[in-house]
């Protein structure tokens, strides 16, 4: 699994530690000339955000999913009513029988191996 941290407390620690000596604190525009911690600090503030939004079922009628939800393969996972099990269909699948998937919720990515 993958670990994640917020971006304010990191910036904040690392801004109290390498920029205690600096002239005035941290400016973004004139740490490039005083040392080389505003490159880390520009690399954190730029890193890409990670959406760790919970996932949660969804009522197929009232919200029914699209490509966007859909994994690479069009996949996502349901509950089939019928059959009282959960499955992995082609997302069209809930759109077009509502009633007989009744909830759905994206499937996750596979997570890159750390190899």
């Amino acid at each position: 699994m993958d670990d994640y941290i917020e971006r304010e407390p990191l910036l904040k620690a690392f801004k109290e530690k390498c920029c205690q000596d600096c002239p005035g604190g941290y400016s973004h525009q004139q740490c490039h000339s005083w040392c080389d911690a505003a490159s880390e600090i520009e690399m954190i503030e730029n890193a890409p955000a990670v959406n760790n939004t919970p996932q949660q079922w969804q009522n197929s009628r009232l919200h029914p999913p699209t490509k966007a939800d859909a994994d690479r393969t069009g996949g996502i996972i349901v509950w089939a009513a019928a059959s009282r099990h959960l499955d992995v269909v082609f997302w069209q699948n809930v759109v077009l029988y509502p009633e007989d998937l009744p909830f759905w919720m994206p499937a996750h990515e596979p997570s890159k191996s750390k190899e």
